[in-house]
């Protein structure tokens, strides 16, 4: 839609510029003719008195219908000329007004031909870049595809390796400590639950990426879905000891979005604070509404993520160095949240402690800022 309403602007801006430029183009031509071609030709042809009217406008179409009357002499006569006072000087004279009113002509047109020459070019160039755009964005969605079906196999292979060996092991009889029997049942879990909730977001990023997917828009309290989605992980957050500040207003702050997935946003950003920082770390979430935009800021004191990683902290599978490695994470909770505050027309951030912005992150080192416009 924005892309269709830039291209909407573009032609509007390119369509005022062309016909300003023509009728800025026109009226230098009629002044030009009036003050200086018309005083030059009058002496010579007496154009005036054959034309009748000084203004190139005038003499334009008096020398269309003259031309388009020599055309058609012999089969229709109906333009209105004054041809009397054309045969007053003989041959020369008529063929040497001819030529005349045939450039007066060409001149009068030249600032429109000028104009949709320049036009369609405009319009040519800018709907090569369009292809050039969508053959690159083709190219990037194929790479991004291929990394991403790279990444899957990747985070599968380790946890149905890990399964394999285990429940093989308990199969043939290897283990025979109960402790070690259980610790390896523990495993298998721990690892099928892995790939569940690898395979659940990723059914989840490709809906969301499919053709045809629509969210279910409903007015909702958005202070109230916080402050459900914080009372389901208030004991994750006790558990790790973080201690967690919520300024949220009591009056209601509703908007039109899909519940269920807006709810699954903030959820998973508050767990990202649990799975990615360290305990007794503080994290604030803050609700701010100025009857425009709605505003939340989930944030942490939890370390910084490296710059490299921030850059492209909403692509899919893009994780720290940490996370990678400790598998605590899957790389596609961040993507799936971008996309779903994107298609409710908002916008989520991720802005980091730096030395110009300490006073606005109130003790923080980093936060995930959601914005939605236009409420």
């Amino acid at each position: 839609m924005e892309k269709n309403e830039n291209l909407n602007v573009f032609f509007m801006k390119k369509f005022l510029t062309i016909t300003i430029f023509t009728g800025i183009a026109e009226w230098l031509l009629g002044q030009i003719y009036t003050n200086f071609a018309l005083p030059f030709l009058d002496k010579i042809f007496d154009l005036s008195t054959i034309v009748g009217d000084i203004s190139l406008t005038k003499t334009t179409f008096f020398a269309f219908e003259f031309i388009i009357s020599l055309i058609f002499s012999d089969i229709l006569y109906v333009f209105p000329v004054n041809t009397s006072s054309i045969t007053q000087s003989g041959t020369l004279y008529t063929t040497g007004l001819i030529c005349i009113l045939i450039i007066i002509f060409i001149i009068w047109l030249a600032p429109y031909i000028i104009a949709a020459v320049l036009f369609g070019i405009s319009i040519s160039e800018k709907v090569s870049l369009i292809e050039k755009q969508r053959t690159q964005q083709q190219k990037q969605y194929e790479k991004q595809r291929n990394l991403l079906l790279s990444d899957i196999a990747h985070d599968l292979k380790t946890p149905i390796t890990t399964i394999a060996g285990y429940s093989q092991a308990l199969a043939d009889g290897e283990i025979s400590d109960i402790a070690t029997q259980k610790e390896y049942l523990k495993t298998i879990c721990t690892k099928s639950l892995k790939i569940s909730e690898l395979i659940t977001l990723l059914f989840e990023y490709i809906r969301l990426d499919s053709e045809g997917f629509e969210l279910k828009k409903e007015k909702t309290n958005i202070a109230e879905l916080i402050r459900s989605t914080i009372a389901a992980l208030y004991t994750d957050f006790e558990k790790n000891e973080i201690e967690l500040s919520i300024l949220i207003p009591e009056e209601n702050v509703t908007a039109y979005i899909d519940k269920l997935q807006f709810e699954r946003v903030i959820y998973n950003l508050m767990v990202n604070i649990i799975k990615h920082n360290p305990e007794k770390t503080k994290a604030g979430i803050f609700l701010e509404n100025d009857n425009v935009d709605i505003t939340i800021s989930i944030c942490d004191t939890g370390p910084l993520i490296e710059e490299n990683i921030s850059k492209h902290i909403f692509e899919p599978f893009v994780q720290s160095d940490t996370s990678r490695n400790s598998r605590n994470g899957s790389g596609l909770g961040l993507c799936i949240a971008e996309k779903i505050i994107t298609m409710h027309g908002g916008k989520i951030r991720l802005i980091q402690l730096d030395n110009t912005n300490k006073a606005s992150m109130a003790g923080y080192n980093k936060k995930f800022v959601i914005t939605l416009y236009d409420i």
